[in-house]
């Protein structure tokens, strides 16, 4: 009788076993159909190497900094903003406000799911988030673009790079409701005349070459995720690339190396991809009159942020 209890038990812990594994399979299928999120905290192995790089220094935007201490005083700031963008509209703002809000509820899900939904907030603290960090970006690149002073100008750098941050963004398509929502709406679209117009105003600030002649691409469509992805795609070329097979563990040679083996360095301007190389050897095999063009970066502490984090 003692045995029969005992494979009693044994069967159900395998049962119990079964069913537990059963559940991870489940829920690993209804994991691999979501879309990996857009907007992320940085990996703590790389956020390591320069902890305060990925850290706004004035403006929080989207849900993952809400809560730092030291950005909290310009929380009060985006009032202003918010105030500043209905009343270029002319329309009754509590109905602009209304449709905002109602169009981002409508995409609540798909917003969460832009942030891995590790966000704690509920629908309508979230929503209301979007609405008011929208129209403070949007505000903020008017204000650029007419250059009035709508803030202290030694913040101004910073709140332009503060909105390059991975970790302090708000997914694109939510700009683009609130900018459909205001501007669109009210008829008033001399103001920057298009959504891709009135953000493309930031380009001019996130230059990593000190070459201008670079033709942008800018095409903005449903797979933009957020600004630091929209400048991404800036700097990607125009036409695709032809692959070329490398050398899976080719031997590489220092710029020193190079140059004194009699290789010639300088600046490239392509009117095609502001990150376009270019490598021109002479018919015979030495160094001696070769050359190689490629960008002239500017270089300041936030470059890893541009150039790396998407």
């Amino acid at each position: 009788m003692e045995d029969a209890n005992v494979e009693s038990g044994e069967v159900d812990n395998i049962g119990n076993t079964v069913k537990f594994l059963l559940d991870c399979k489940e829920n690993g299928e209804v994991l691999g159909k979501q879309v990996p999120p857009s907007i992320y905290m940085v990996p703590s192995v790389i956020r390591d190497l320069s902890p305060t790089c990925f850290n706004p220094k004035v403006v929080s935007i989207g849900p993952l900094h809400r809560h730092d201490e030291h950005l909290q005083g310009f929380e009060i700031q985006k009032q202003t903003y918010l105030h500043n963008w209905l009343r270029r509209l002319g329309t009754v703002p509590k109905q602009t406000l209304r449709t905002c809000v109602e169009k981002v509820i409508q995409s609540i899900e798909t917003i969460k799911e832009c942030y891995g939904r590790s966000v704690t907030y509920n629908d309508l603290e979230l929503a209301k988030m979007m609405v008011i960090d929208g129209c403070f970006i949007l505000e903020f690149i008017q204000n650029e673009s007419e250059k009035s002073s709508g803030c202290n100008m030694m913040i101004t750098p910073l709140i332009v790079y503060d909105l390059l941050l991975i970790e302090n963004q708000i997914p694109f398509f939510v700009l683009k409701i609130i900018f459909d929502c205001t501007i669109v709406a009210s008829g008033r679209m001399h103001i920057n005349s298009s959504f891709t117009q009135h953000i493309s105003v930031l380009l001019g600030y996130y230059k990593v070459f000190e070459s201008n002649s670079v033709v942008p691409n800018v095409s903005l469509d449903s797979t933009t995720d957020h600004l630091l992805h929209f400048v991404h795609k800036y700097y990607q070329p125009v036409e695709p690339m032809p692959s070329v097979f490398v050398e899976a563990n080719p031997k590489g040679h220092t710029a020193v190396e190079l140059h004194r083996a009699g290789m010639k360095f300088k600046p490239n301007e392509d009117e095609n991809w502001a990150m376009a190389l270019k490598l021109e050897l002479p018919s015979s095999f030495f160094f001696h009159g070769s050359q190689f063009s490629q960008p002239f970066p500017r270089f300041h502490g936030y470059n890893g942020l541009r150039l790396g984090c998407q």
